[in-house]
């Protein structure tokens, strides 16, 4: 197999614990292991996964664009930080340009951009039209991490870039995976098919016909409490391509040194289980009891296949989220389909007129808020979190 990006042989890495069990019918698959290029370090997922599937996901249950007035505020302070970054580096600043948003999702960028003297913003998404004329830049923001084939898609983007111009791209950073990380294996999951390095994305704007001239390692905050590492690279289009790799990192060494560390981590979540069946025999020895699992992503998900792997399984009664999109599938061997929040309240009212115990167990990296919701709404239900409890990125950086 050849990358993705530069076409050298890859190397494939294989670890039981990036595996995850997906529900029925789950339009992406859980059964994956990592490419890594031997010349590039790019690093991507590989599964049986097409890439029909991840269009299918991002329709129907990607959730990201979803995001509150909190999340706006946030957003709104990123996108200025990316307005200034262009406008530092593009001879003339932004007055008057034109600029394409490849993958713009809420279109919030438009509003800022707007107020730095910008002409006009082309919102374009994957699957859409492609844009008519040319552009004075092209940004894309966290979407090149969901790429099926990221090579042919920054041509083709080149091509809308005048000469001269300007395309920037930020994405997770593989390179501080491993840095105030906020839960085991959190970076591989289902939705990021690709992982990469300033070696990776200089070889990537290289073949593109793009120089790079900036490289940015900062932290994008993507909620009031949470933060990951980010990567974002300035590039300009040109006829001379002068790129030099700036980067010494080996993709496969730092992988392997992740492995160790999370595989450790997946050994604490098992004791944690294992202590949390214990907890619930001691409390209700005599009693009829269900076990609800709550928080339906990567992370679970890969804590399901470990259950799954030790036995353990059937132990599930239950599996909930508050997504409802999420309503209505089923995991293999399961007996109860997937709920939404809302329908605790007949699920408790039902255990407690039949003198049961309901338990949830929390496997997620929103916990903290998922226990706080329990708090306020449900009371009486007993919630335990699954160890490694999830780091609080923003406040452990400041």
């Amino acid at each position: 197999m050849k990358c993705k990006i530069c076409g050298a042989l890859v190397k494939s890495i294989v670890n039981q614990n990036l595996r995850m069990l997906v529900p029925n019918f789950y339009p992406l698959s859980g059964d994956i292991s990592l490419n890594v290029c031997t010349e590039c370090q790019f690093v991507s997922n590989f599964s049986s996964t097409s890439e029909l599937d991840y269009s299918n996901y991002y329709i129907n249950f990607n959730k990201h664009h979803l995001r509150g007035e909190r999340h706006r505020i946030l957003d709104r302070l990123y996108f200025e930080r990316i307005c200034k970054i262009i406008a530092e580096n593009l001879m003339g600043g932004l007055e008057n340009r034109t600029i394409l948003d490849f993958g713009s999702g809420a279109f919030l960028f438009n509003e800022v951009a707007k107020s730095f003297g910008v002409e006009s913003v082309t919102n374009f998404d994957i699957g859409g039209p492609k844009p008519s004329g040319t552009f004075d830049v092209v940004i894309s923001t966290h979407v090149f991490e969901h790429i099926f084939e990221p090579m042919p898609v920054l041509v083709s983007l080149t091509e809308l870039v005048k000469e001269s111009g300007m395309v920037l791209i930020a994405v997770p950073d593989l390179e501080r995976y491993d840095d105030l990380y906020y839960g085991p294996y959190s970076n591989f999951d289902l939705e990021h098919i690709n992982h990469f390095s300033t070696s990776s994305l200089t070889k990537l704007f290289e073949l593109a016909g793009l120089e790079m001239i900036l490289v940015d390692h900062q932290e994008r905050r993507v909620a009031p409490n949470l933060s990951y590492a980010e990567v974002l690279v300035l590039g300009r289009k040109s006829g001379t391509i002068r790129t030099e790799d700036r980067s010494s990192f080996d993709a496969d060494k730092c992988i392997k040194e992740l492995f160790v560390r999370f595989d450790k981590d997946m050994e604490v979540m098992n004791c944690g289980f294992n202590g949390v069946l214990e907890k619930i025999e001691r409390l209700t020895p005599d009693c009829e009891r269900a076990i609800v699992l709550y928080g339906l992503s990567s992370y679970a998900f890969r804590f399901l296949n470990m259950l799954k792997f030790e036995g353990f399984l059937q132990f599930i009664d239950v599996f909930a989220d508050s997504d409802s999109r999420l309503k209505g599938l089923q995991f293999p061997g399961g007996s109860s389909s997937i709920i939404d929040k809302e329908s605790f309240v007949r699920l408790q009212s039902e255990f407690d007129q039949n003198a049961k115990k309901l338990f949830v167990i929390v496997a997620a990296i929103n916990s903290g808020d998922i226990v706080e919701m329990f708090r306020k709404e449900f009371p009486n239900i007993s919630v335990e979190v699954l160890p490694p409890l999830t780091m609080n990125r923003w406040e452990s950086l400041n």
